[in-house]
């Protein structure tokens, strides 16, 4: 999955990577790793966003 412009530290595009048993949110261009929290919230935050797009 791929979020753009949601890197809390530079504003960069989120990607997840790692295998799937150690998956892990990371940013294409600083190199930040998100943690468990800020990866809960990014979910939860594409899910609302889905929830309201998709009823317009």
């Amino acid at each position: 999955m791929l979020w753009l412009h949601a890197c809390h530290r530079c504003g960069g595009d989120l990607t997840e990577d790692g295998i799937s048993y150690e998956a892990y949110v990371i940013c294409l261009q600083c190199g930040a790793i998100l943690t468990m929290d800020q990866e809960l919230a990014l979910r939860a935050a594409g899910r609302r966003r889905q929830v309201t797009s998709g009823a317009a």
